[in-house]
């Protein structure tokens, strides 16, 4: 779907943090369910777009647009940041360290799913903001020679942002400050999801 100023957000970001996400069948049902790692800090976060995915079916009748389904597919986001965690390397993009301290990057590397909190620079609501459960994908490097003046170079990612397998389907949730000042306060202590 071709993204629009409509359904494409861009702005700078602070406070982002992850939490890994697990998918396990209930023995009863055998439906996955979904339970959430510590929340931890991502720091060096530099910018967010966030593109919404999806797509509108329009039928026509009547000489007209009789009806319009429209599909909710989560986003896709850009995320630039100035460095990768060494947790996020082992435990969200599946690479291994040796006991020499070295990384390691193989073609059996599994990626695992987050949730992504995060705050917006410059919103006046001072929203807090999750996206339910996230795929990576692997940074994008760039690099140049020195030059008269310093350029930092980012690491950029792509993500997926996808529903819940649960029942509810979430995919995005955010508070304001005008929310439950206990969530509000605690947003980065645990991953909220409320009862369906």
């Amino acid at each position: 779907m071709p993204s629009t100023p409509a359904n494409k957000v861009q702005f700078g970001l602070k406070n982002v943090h992850y939490a890994l996400v697990t998918e396990t069948p209930n023995q009863s049902t055998g439906a996955l369910e979904t339970t959430y790692g510590a929340v931890k800090a991502w720091p060096g976060a530099v910018k967010m777009t966030m593109t919404a995915s999806g797509e509108q079916n329009k039928f026509f009748a009547d000489d007209t647009a009789y009806y319009t389904v429209s599909t909710n597919a989560g986003y896709d986001v850009e995320f630039e940041c100035a460095a990768i965690p060494e947790d996020v390397k082992t435990s969200v993009l599946g690479q291994s360290k040796d006991t020499k301290g070295v990384i390691f990057e193989t073609s059996d590397d599994t990626l695992h799913y987050i949730a992504l909190l995060f705050e917006f620079n410059g919103d006046q609501g001072a929203a807090k903001h999750v996206l339910y459960r996230c795929m990576l994908s692997r940074p994008t490097r760039e690099g140049s020679t020195t030059e008269d003046s310093t350029t930092v170079q980012t690491l950029s990612l792509n993500l997926t942002a996808s529903a819940r397998v649960d029942a509810d389907h979430k995919i995005h949730g955010e508070i304001g400050p005008d929310g439950d000042a206990t969530v509000y306060a605690g947003w980065y202590d645990s991953v909220y999801v409320a009862a369906s």
